[in-house]
This record gives C-alpha cells, sequence and structure tokens, in this order.
C-alpha cells in the first residue's frame, strides 16, 4: 500500500510499482527542491486523480528564474523510468550542486 504525501510521489508509487527505495527518494528530493525554490510543488492538481496524471505526465513548470543547471538537474530527477533517474551520487556530482 501506498504510505507518504502524495504530492511528493514518485510514479512509480502511483502506478502500483513497490517501493524502489533510493531511487524513489531521489524523486522526493527533487520535490523538496523544487518546494524550497518555488515554495510550491511541481505537481499539484484540484483532486488526487488530477494530481497522479501531472506526475505520471511529468507536467511541471520550470520558472524563468530557474538557472539552466538547476532544471537540468530537475530533469535528471523527474524521469519516469527509476533505473534511468539520477543516482545519489550523480545529484553529489551534479553541476548545480557544485
Amino acid at each position: 500500500t501506498f504510505c507518504g504525501t502524495p504530492n511528493y510521489a514518485a510514479i512509480e508509487l502511483i502506478s502500483g510499482i513497490p517501493y524502489i527505495g533510493v531511487k524513489s527518494d531521489v524523486w522526493a528530493l527533487g520535490v523538496i527542491l523544487y518546494v524550497m525554490m518555488t515554495g510550491k510543488p511541481p505537481f499539484d492538481g484540484k483532486s488526487i486523480n488530477a494530481l497522479y496524471r501531472r506526475i505520471k505526465r511529468i507536467d511541471y513548470k520550470v520558472p524563468s528564474y530557474f538557472s539552466k543547471d538547476l532544471a537540468n538537474l530537475l530533469a535528471k530527477i523527474f524521469v519516469r523510468d527509476p533505473e534511468q533517474r539520477a543516482s545519489i551520487n550523480d545529484l553529489r556530482d551534479d553541476a548545480w550542486v557544485n
């Protein structure tokens, strides 16, 4: 069963795929980073179904004040396939982080 705040859930979690550990956590870190930079979540909806549709489409806006490096980092995090998603090491070594 799903546990957690829906806005922070990775695609695989809302698609019924079991928790994938660090890869799902990387997605949630991306949401946290986005919230820290904008004050609101990247994925939201008027209903839970609308929220899940936006997450599944990876439908989020990149504000104009985001640097190219930050936008690129989020693009590495918000990836449909968990195996293709950035790892913790990728995040640590990313240009925006450094």
